[in-house]
């Protein structure tokens, strides 16, 4: 092969090689459904950017593309429970499937899900129950978000359940602002204000089984 040749054959590898490499970005956010298990790790999601723990106990850390959902699944319970924090997103989908976190043996300060500052609905398959420690509510979003529940049917469920003086679905201690019950077609069947509403923003509930729970005070001799 003469030098002419050669030289050809370079630059056609450098921009091959070049070219792969462009691609790899790309492939980072071209994610449409991103799985990840609570029982590995915390869940973070930052306006698109998603952290977390898959099944294999592979560290994920990739961007949403539009419409993109994040399905959250497995077990998490003991004093160092897991959780799913959500913060900065619009129109964010998080499938929950199958999905226990157990918060009420937890020793620092936590939540089972807390929503900032976001749109986000919560897609529910298979039975799914988050219990919050003491003071604490089992899904916490501020004033500033909205959080929708929805499901396919009423075999999929919800159960909430706040820890001692705190509220099943609100902030912390108190309830959602207003909260909107809807039937299979998406039309409003219920819709009622919280008496006592300090900074939590509004959530529908479109369908599913949804047994929100808050617990009474609780006194230690």
């Amino acid at each position: 092969m003469d030098g002419k040749k050669r030289h050809v054959l370079w630059w056609i590898c450098e921009i091959c090689f070049i070219f792969m490499v462009c691609m790899i970005p790309l492939s980072v956010f071209a994610e449409q459904g991103v799985i990840l298990d609570i029982g590995q790790g915390n869940v973070y999601i930052d306006g698109t950017h998603v952290t977390g723990m898959d099944a294999e106990n592979t560290f994920v850390d990739t961007y949403l593309e539009a419409n993109g959902y994040v399905t959250v699944i497995g077990t998490s319970q003991g004093d160092t429970a897991n959780y799913i924090y959500i913060q900065n997103a619009s129109n964010l989908t998080v499938v929950l499937q199958n999905v226990i976190i157990d918060h009420s043996i937890r020793k620092d300060d936590a939540l089972p899900i807390t929503v900032v500052a976001s749109t986000c609905i919560f897609e529910l398959k298979g039975i799914n129950t988050l219990t919050a420690k003491k003071n604490y509510s089992g899904i916490c979003f501020d004033y500033n978000s909205k959080v929708t529940i929805d499901a396919q049917n009423s075999e999929q469920a919800l159960n909430v359940f706040g820890g001692a003086d705190g509220a099943a679905i609100g902030n912390v201690s108190y309830g959602a602002g207003t909260v909107t019950i809807c039937d299979a077609q998406g039309n409003t069947k219920t819709e009622f204000q919280a008496k006592t509403c300090y900074n939590a923003g509004s959530i529908i509930i479109n369908n599913g089984a949804i047994c929100a729970t808050a617990t009474g005070s609780s006194t230690t001799n």
